[in-house]
């Protein structure tokens, strides 16, 4: 019949195509499994097709060597894929698979022919020795290549699990597939039902997908992609046959070939555009747990693209790595030139241990960046696996930008899979790649803003020496009229100007200490009290009273500059909030809670409204007739680069409190980072405290 001469040009071509792969043995042995399948499906075509029996018999014995090669080949081709290295294999299965197949091959032609008996399709060989003895070889080689199959799954590298995984599933569906081809030969219907076509066809569509194709999907979706594609080609074939058969009362030939030419033009045109619509959703019903690449690929694209910080692209990896693709865990290494120093907003991530700094110069960095591609780490070097290990990861890769390493991400294993998907590996291949630009990015957008924090707190103390410059002159001028009268004997100006040189020594240290011009944050353990002091001391000649509520409390890591600066601000606006006519008085405590080291400012001022807390930290939010917020804006920055929350309390006509929340995990003692027990003594319940004024 036809479909078997079809179905051996198609094997050539195909085989044709596999042997002009050189390099690769596998594609070699699947050549061979092809060709002999071939000369199998000419067999079929012969016994099907030709009635003289002298022919037949001829042209049956040259083309009986296809079927007793394909169990050998077969043999050949999972040695190929999978144990290479097995000389056992070689040796007890494969060598004896094709010294038996040839010794069959000739036995059969030259001493032992088949007879051919007459059926309905064709005619077909009687069962003999030769039908036994092949079975036998069948049996051997393929339980053979079965075995060898589950002994190199088990012990194959997550990157090939998979692979071995579809040569297993292959090579038990030919199998099944062959001895229904045997068990049915035979019979006399096995010519007309197709059995060995529709047998060939699945046999040599898996054969290609496990031996030549990278596109290794989930079982579930590759049967849910094959059923959608099935189906909507037998939907799109029927209607174009069932629309020609309505052109039957046409008469013209001519115009029958346009309408059927014009029909199946549309047909394929309109195939691909249902298809691209329908096999998202047919994997979704198969597979629940899988995605459409190329649309996740899309929005993730865009969600990076809008990220502007650290915190939105982790919640961007977030979303898309354990929501879409349901990975388990995952993590990021920031490098950075010198971890041990770098301040950023990556400690906010430290606790959950998603994202972390690292030093360029560290080994593990090393390692990976001699990396281009994945590394699996089951095939990672000896000194990284444990780095691996403890991260729980499956998989890492470094994230480069101008050959220059900017993060090494490590993924960790799927919910319900020990392996990585097709669409994963092209995913976390687009990630190698894409991310460097983003981090790339945002840290040109940190720095950025670094620049301009740093900008408007040198604008923010200009103003204060500016509106305050007589404080910076009392000192001298006191000196001045103490040394030009009398009034006092040699003692007691020797005390004053010693006492007016050292106020103005430490209020020029202070001021010279924030505005040498560029510098770099010094994180060291620091006393909130010193700080507040030192930084009151500026406006002690323009506050009518100060009081001080220091409790116990732990130092915490900061940078003293800045948080002067902070104090600074406060209690500029405090005296610029003075009521007219009234007294200013500053109340300023510390003390301890469960989770925080808290400070609080207190004033006696004009208050603000609810209106005006709610937009207190706006860009350019100000209740001074020509303040531009900058004051403001940088309260809120050194706040958050110390984690400090901000709580605000303010009624209009009675004054406004201050209050900030340093985190535990900041604290010190004897300058040694040192974390807080749990049992503790509160110093200082605050929580109803009322406000002063």
């Amino acid at each position: 019949m036809n479909q078997y001469l079809i179905t051996a040009l198609v094997d050539i071509v195909l085989g044709i195509i596999a042997i002009r792969k050189r390099d690769n043995l596998a594609a070699k042995a699947l050549a061979y499994i092809l060709f002999s399948a071939s000369a199998w499906s000419l067999e079929l075509y012969a016994l099907s097709s030709l009635n003289n029996i002298d022919i037949l018999s001829v042209v049956f014995g040259v083309l009986r060597w296809g079927m007793f090669l394909i169990p050998p080949c077969f043999a050949l081709l999972t040695w190929r894929l999978v144990g290479g290295r097995s000389q056992f294999f070689l040796n007890v299965i494969i060598i004896p698979a094709f010294a038996f197949s040839l010794l069959l091959c000739i036995t059969n032609v030259f001493v032992f022919p088949s007879v051919l008996t007459a059926t309905d399709s064709g005619y077909l060989p009687k069962i003999d020795a030769i039908y036994y003895a092949f079975i036998a070889c069948f049996l051997w080689s393929f339980a053979g290549a079965i075995g060898l199959s589950i002994i190199c799954y088990r012990s194959a590298t997550n990157r090939e699990k998979q692979r071995v995984k579809w040569l297993l599933i292959t090579i038990s569906v030919s199998f099944i597939a062959g001895m229904s081809n045997i068990f049915f030969m035979p019979h006399h219907f096995y010519l007309s039902k197709y059995m060995s076509s529709l047998a060939h066809i699945l046999f040599v569509g898996l054969l290609f997908y496990s031996t030549l194709q990278h596109h290794l999907m989930d079982l579930r979706s590759a049967l849910g992609v094959s059923i959608a594609r099935g189906l909507l080609l037998g939907i799109t074939v029927w209607c174009c046959f069932k629309f020609t058969s309505f052109l039957e009362p046409i008469n013209e030939s001519s115009g029958k070939i346009i309408v059927f030419i014009m029909c199946m033009v549309f047909a394929l045109e309109l195939y691909p555009r249902v298809l691209q619509f329908v096999l998202p959703n047919t994997r979704r019903l198969f597979a629940s747990d899988s995605y459409d690449f190329d649309e996740t690929l899309l929005k993730l694209q865009h969600a990076l693209n809008e990220c502007v910080n650290l915190d939105a692209l982790v919640n961007t990896l977030d979303y898309y790595l354990l929501q879409v693709v349901k990975i388990n865990n995952y993590s990021v290494l920031l490098v950075k030139p010198d971890a041990n120093t770098t301040t950023s907003t990556v400690g906010a991530f430290k606790a959950d241990n998603r994202v972390s700094i690292i030093d360029g110069d560290d080994s593990f960095v090393l390692c990976c960046s001699g990396f281009n591609g994945f590394i699996m780490t089951d095939e990672a070097q000896t000194e990284i696996q444990p780095a691996l290990n403890k991260k729980q990861a499956m998989l890492s890769f470094c994230v480069k930008h101008d050959s220059h390493v900017m993060a090494i991400v490590m993924m960790g294993p799927l919910f319900g899979h020990s392996y990585y998907r097709y669409d994963d590996i092209r995913l976390f291949e687009w990630l190698q790649v894409e991310l460097g630009q983003h981090f790339h990015r945002i840290d040109r957008l940190e720095e950025m803003q670094t620049q301009l924090g740093q900008a408007k707190k040198t604008l923010s103390m200009l103003g204060v020496m500016n509106h305050y410059h007589h404080d910076i002159k009392a000192p001298l001028a006191i000196i001045d009229g103490v040394l030009s009268n009398d009034i006092y004997d040699k003692e007691k100006q020797k005390n004053i100007v010693l006492e007016q040189v050292e106020r103005g020594s430490r209020l020029i240290a202070t001021m010279a200490g924030i505005l040498k011009g560029e510098r770099k944050r010094k994180v060291q353990p620091l006393s909130l009290p010193d700080v507040v002091k030192d930084s009151v001391f500026l406006f002690s000649q323009g506050i009518d009273d100060i009081h001080y509520a220091f409790s116990d409390i732990p130092k915490i890591m900061g940078d003293a500059d800045d948080l002067k600066i902070l104090v600074i601000n406060l209690v500029k606006n405090a005296m610029e909030a003075r009521r007219y006519g009234e007294s200013l008085v500053l109340t300023i405590s510390t003390w301890q809670t469960e989770n925080h080291v808290c400070l609080s400012i207190t004033d006696t001022g004009a208050g603000m409204s609810k209106e005006l807390i709610a937009k207190l930290w706006d860009d350019v939010s100000s209740n001074k007739e020509l303040g531009s917020g900058i004051g403001m804006q940088a309260i809120k920055r050194i706040a958050d680069e110390h984690h400090a929350q901000i709580d605000v309390r303010s009624i209009e006509g009675a004054g406004s409190e201050f209050i900030f929340k340093f985190p535990l995990s900041i604290a010190v003692y004897n300058d040694n980072v040192a974390s807080i027990k749990s049992s503790y003594t509160n110093k200082k319940d605050h929580v109803n405290k009322p406000l002063a004024g």
